[in-house]
């Protein structure tokens, strides 16, 4: 699942929380802003209007395919 986190220092990050990282906040999961972003202007994903959990237990906005982007994917 990939989330975007707003931590109390820093602003907001987007995580891949299925992947750990080693560098800051890795904790929450691999750092993928860039690559989201890029999906994004595609218009293949699109972020929750609401807050959601992940499995450790943290807030945040999670990130869904859209219709365009399983298409692509499939394709």
């Amino acid at each position: 699942m990939v989330f975007t986190f707003r931590p109390a220092r820093g602003g907001p990050t987007i995580r891949d929380t299925s992947t750990r990282s080693n560098a800051a906040w890795g904790h929450l999961g691999r750092k993928v802003d860039t690559a989201v972003k890029k999906l994004e202007d595609k218009g293949w994903v699109r972020k929750d209007e609401e807050y959601s959990r992940t499995e450790s237990g943290q807030l945040g906005d999670r990130w869904r395919l859209t219709d365009a982007g399983t298409a692509a994917l499939e394709s």
